[in-house]
């Protein structure tokens, strides 16, 4: 089936109409039956999740954040021209809206659409990758993003980063591709931990990006190696 088409000879379900502020969406389920999925299986994939590096992956491959920062900017010079026209409304004690501050209202609504579109693209485009490898399993690590955020310093960039709609679209692409998706322990150590010999650190700062065993001497890249551990947890 290809995609952004409506399949037939199929079951339809719940058709819902609904409006963004901009445009009428019409969904509808379809009930279709699953693709057997008869290509051979590859080693499980580990994905560290990061801000610098959105997803390490165990495999050697790289997903960075979508760079908004045109899209961010432009939001907030359409946002401070329509908090002049509100300015106005409040001095005149008016609530009649000028065709010009409708028309940015709209502009706004068209903005932050843009701006989750591209982010969601961005995902999209790197979960496919993954999936079309056709692992055994993917396996990813449990964040806490809810106390990430209370760091004023880094929320607005880990809201970009979309954690969650990540896992999302994982777990529903390996449901349907028949890949098993684990996540690990939210208090596993997988940074913490050398992929080659299996020696824990007890102590590990945020600001070393490379790690070093004291063990065996291996050396390797902080976010990597954590990923080469979340795989393994697949075998056991």
């Amino acid at each position: 089936m290809s995609e952004n088409r409506i399949p037939r000879n199929c079951k339809y379900q719940n058709p819902k109409i609904s409006f963004d502020g901009v445009k009428f969406w019409l969904s509808i389920t379809c009930i279709v039956e699953d693709e057997e999925n008869n290509l051979p299986k590859i080693e499980p994939i580990g994905i560290d999740m990061g801000i610098k590096t959105l997803m390490t992956c165990s495999n050697g491959m790289n997903f960075n954040r979508v760079s908004i920062k045109k899209e961010k900017k432009k939001l907030k010079r359409l946002q401070k021209k329509a908090s002049r026209h509100y300015d106005k409304m409040m001095k005149t004690k008016s609530s009649d809206k000028s065709k010009k501050l409708l028309k940015l209202e709209t502009l706004i609504l068209k903005q932050h659409q843009r701006i989750s579109n591209v982010r969601l693209n961005n995902i999209h485009q790197a979960t496919t990758k993954l999936i079309k490898l056709n692992p055994k399993a993917i396996v990813v690590e449990d964040l806490n993003v809810k106390g990430m955020m209370k760091n004023k310093y880094l929320s607005e960039k880990i809201a970009d980063c979309s954690f969650h709609e990540i896992y999302r679209q994982l777990e529903y692409k390996c449901q349907n591709k028949g890949i098993e998706f684990i996540v690990a322990d939210r208090f596993y150590p997988s940074s913490k931990i050398c992929s080659n010999c299996g020696h824990k650190k007890e102590k590990l700062s945020l600001s070393e990006r490379t790690y070093k065993c004291e063990c065996c001497g291996n050396v390797i890249d902080r976010d990597f190696n954590a990923s080469l551990n979340l795989k393994n947890l697949a075998y056991n």
